[in-house]
């Protein structure tokens, strides 16, 4: 896509919401697209386990960490149902990863 003038890609994110990992997208994408996103929106809402949240966080971390061309936050949209407790947490979330 780089290729073809596109400069990025926002809503990137790994099941359940998409059907490939961040890492993966990465791959695809190559090194010099830039990719939006890491957190399925499927997390937010109190319908799944926080912990899933939190594992999300983590994984999406590990795959940005030391990427230029990696924004990280909620994939796609923040759905209606989300937790406002867990959209707080992100940055918190965020922090605790990148320090593990």
């Amino acid at each position: 896509m780089g290729e073809v003038g596109v400069d990025g890609i926002e809503g990137v994110s790994g099941p359940p919401q998409g059907d490939v990992s961040l890492a993966q997208a990465r791959e695809t994408a190559g090194p010099d697209l830039t990719l939006w996103g890491g957190i399925p929106q499927d997390f937010l809402p109190d319908t799944r386990d926080v912990e899933q949240l939190n594992d999300a966080v983590r994984q999406a971390v590990q795959v940005a960490r030391g990427d230029p061309r990696m924004i990280l936050g909620v994939a796609d949209r923040v759905p209606v149902q989300a937790e406002l407790e867990r959209l707080k947490a992100l940055p918190t979330l965020f922090e605790q990863a990148w320090h593990e």
